[in-house]
């Protein structure tokens, strides 16, 4: 699943912060979860930018979790990730 998790993320990779916000949700709970993968030996953490809370994750990760997710929660992480796209972004095309 890493690899579908990094593939979701780097489409999207050039995100407009004032848009897609600092707060918990899809589009930055998917951002974190890729830089745990790349920078962090699969480690969720944090950062200054994103205010993180894990109640509000659709994973329910906590920083210095590991990232291991089965489809499930790929699917579902996925389906929300596309839900708050549209709806800060806008509908594609």
């Amino acid at each position: 699943m890493p690899a579908l998790l990094l593939a979701l993320d780097r489409r999207f990779v050039h995100r407009v912060r004032p848009v897609s916000g600092k707060d918990t949700h899809p589009v930055t709970e998917v951002e974190l979860l890729a830089e745990g993968l790349i920078d962090h030996d699969g480690v969720l953490t944090t950062n200054k930018v994103i205010t993180y809370r894990p109640d509000r994750a659709v994973l329910g990760l906590r920083p210095g979790d590991a990232i291991a997710i089965d489809a499930a929660a790929f699917e579902r992480l996925a389906e929300a990730f596309f839900t708050e796209l549209e709806a800060r972004f806008g509908e594609a095309g």
